[in-house]
């Protein structure tokens, strides 16, 4: 159920299961070390709801970009530090879309690519898993010194 909801979208959820609740709320966070680029499409429009109903994703974008009706920028593998903070905690995986809205300017972002250094991200992933186990056995060395020693502290 939790996987479910996380391919999904669903950022808040609640499962309910026998007699047991569990409440989910999952916070996206990008890895910016890993080599991360963007290749992502921004649309230009005038109307919102248009735009929705037009059903834009990156399979039929080139259909779109051939009418000529909107006005489409493609950009390729742009490194995620580059980027506007607000897109990057706003797209995750393909087909991601959002809106920017700045004075006269309307954009819609749509993600189609996502690409990393895989070796990178391995390396990132161990480093991380290992100073929690580092940072694990130093705490309980503490609890067990502490009490070995009786120590207390006082304020």
């Amino acid at each position: 159920n939790i996987t479910k909801n996380i391919l999904n979208n669903n950022n808040e959820f609640i499962i309910y299961q026998n007699e047991y609740f569990l409440i989910g709320i999952v916070k996206k966070k990008v890895k910016k070390n890993i080599g991360l680029e963007y290749s992502f499409f921004q649309i230009e429009y005038t109307n919102k709801k248009k735009i929705i109903d037009s059903n834009i994703n990156c399979n039929n974008i080139h259909n779109i970009k051939n009418l000529k009706k909107l006005q489409v920028n493609e950009y390729q593998s742009v490194q995620v530090e580059k980027l506007n903070n607000s897109i990057v905690e706003n797209v995750f995986k393909k087909n991601d879309s959002f809106f920017i809205e700045n004075n006269e300017q309307k954009y819609l972002i749509l993600l189609c690519n996502v690409e990393y250094n895989n070796k990178l991200a391995i390396n990132l992933t161990l480093q991380e898993n290992l100073q929690k186990e580092v940072d694990q056995i130093e705490k309980e060395f503490l609890n067990i010194k502490k009490n070995e020693y009786n120590f207390q502290m006082y304020q």
